[in-house]
C-alpha cells in the first residue's frame, strides 16, 4: 500500500487535488470466512490513510436483506465491536 500511496499522491500533486477520504465499499456482514479479509482490509487503509493525506476512511456497514434491521444488530454489534 505505501508504493500505492506514494503514487498517488504523486499524482494529487501533479493535477493539485486534495485526498480528502478514503473509502472501502465491502460488506463485513456477510460473515464469509469469518470476514478476516474483509475487517483486515478496512484496518489496513484505516492504519494506512495518513499516506494518502487524509485521516478519514468512510465505508458501508454491510447489509444481509434476508434479516431485519432489528435482526442485523446483534451481528452488527459483533462485527463492529473492536
Amino acid at each position: 500500500m505505501d508504493e500505492t500511496a506514494k503514487r498517488v499522491r504523486a499524482r494529487a500533486d501533479e493535477q493539485d487535488f486534495v485526498i480528502s477520504t478514503l473509502g472501502i465499499f465491502d460488506n463485513p456482514l456477510t460473515g464469509a470466512n469469518d470476514n478476516v479479509d474483509t475487517l483486515s482490509s478496512r484496518e489496513r487503509l484505516i492504519d494506512h490513510a495518513h499516506l494518502f493525506g487524509t485521516v478519514i476512511v468512510s465505508g458501508f456497514t454491510g447489509r444481509l436483506t434476508s434479516l431485519s434491521i432489528d435482526e442485523l444488530i446483534p451481528k452488527y454489534a459483533k462485527v463492529f465491536d473492536e
